[in-house]
């Protein structure tokens, strides 16, 4: 019952999305960030609402979530 209550109380705060999304390499990991599967269908359907639920999120709740999800190195593009 506790945890029915709080489910109730949390879903009744400002702000609160239940959905969280893990990033795409996390997901789709046999998938390198250049590949088609990122523009079209189940590839891209996944970064849409990724990016969709990320434009949600505070400024320090999008830091927490990008530090805390490094990409591989395969995945950063390179700075020169």
């Amino acid at each position: 019952m506790l945890g029915q209550i709080l489910m109730v109380v949390r879903n009744e705060q400002e702000g609160y999305s239940p959905e969280f999304f893990l990033p795409q390499w996390l997901v789709y990991p046999e998938h390198h960030p250049y590949n088609m599967f990122w523009r079209m269908g189940t590839g891209e359907t996944y970064l849409m609402y990724l990016w969709e639920w990320r434009k949600g999120l505070s400024k320090e709740a999008l830091q927490e979530y990008d530090a805390y999800f490094v990409p591989p190195a395969d995945w950063k593009r390179d700075e020169e």
